[in-house]
């Protein structure tokens, strides 16, 4: 939402930012980065708010940064409350969209098609040989080596 004194062709660069940055895939992707839009869109207008409630609490006064500060309390609580559920809710949709884009990535990466199967087959196989010849190596050795485990006096109670 673009109020007066905003420049809507500011908004849709930024969405065409996002969008770029993020290249949402579905429907539930574009609602998080729609959310960060959003976010940061308020976060620019209520960081316009706090420079322009400083300017008017300072404005014809005598006093101190400290004493407006503290004169004008409520107001700048609420006003850094709101800013933090801002940021709060930015980083949220954030976490979320990048849980689901790795989620999505390591998904599509995992599919296996049927012309990749064969390689992806023979690669496997060939990371299984050491093991087996690890394992039958084992087997040949000493019966002694291995040890039932009531056959270990440390293991008896």
């Amino acid at each position: 939402m673009v109020i007066p004194g905003e420049d809507a062709a500011e908004l849709e660069k930024l969405a065409a930012d996002y969008h770029t940055r993020f290249q949402p895939a579905d429907p539930v992707e574009r609602f998080l980065v729609d959310s960060m839009i959003t976010a940061e869109w308020q976060l620019r207008r209520f960081r316009k708010v706090e420079a322009g409630l400083w300017e008017f609490t300072l404005s014809g006064q005598e006093s101190g940064l400290g004493e407006a500060y503290g004169e004008n309390l409520k107001v700048f609580t609420r006003l850094h409350r709101r800013i933090e559920a801002i940021e709060c809710s930015y980083h949220r949709s954030l976490r979320e969209l990048q849980r689901l884009q790795a989620t999505r990535v390591l998904e599509e990466s995992t599919a296996l098609d049927d012309s990749d199967f064969g390689a992806r087959a023979e690669k496997l196989a060939s990371l299984c040989e050491p093991a087996a010849e690890i394992a039958t190596a084992a087997a040949s050795g000493p019966a002694t080596r291995a040890q039932k485990p009531l056959d270990n006096p440390a293991l008896r109670l």
